[in-house]
């Protein structure tokens, strides 16, 4: 993702957003994968992250690692996606 994102390599981009989203997304990595969107400028993937979120919100706001990174990260947007809420 850096690389692609270095280079402007637009479609390693597209297939490493595509390979997170599919692979990568749990309840253990939502908020990584959504901080590496957003650092990466992965609009797909950030769409993707906060869907997963608002989708499984009763889920991780019982499972403590999520807390504790969301508490470490403060975001409006998971905060909204929590709440079922979007950016728009």
């Amino acid at each position: 993702m850096q690389f692609a994102h270095q280079y402007d390599v637009r479609s390693l981009q597209a297939d490493c957003e595509i390979d997170l989203e599919l692979h990568w997304l749990s309840a253990d990595t939502v908020l990584d994968v959504f901080q590496l969107a957003e650092t990466y400028n992965a609009t797909r993937l950030k769409t993707a992250a906060l869907q997963f979120i608002a989708d499984n919100a009763r889920l991780l706001v019982s499972h403590a690692a999520f807390l504790d990174m969301l508490a470490k990260e403060c975001n409006v947007a998971v905060i909204r996606a929590i709440g079922g809420l979007t950016d728009d």
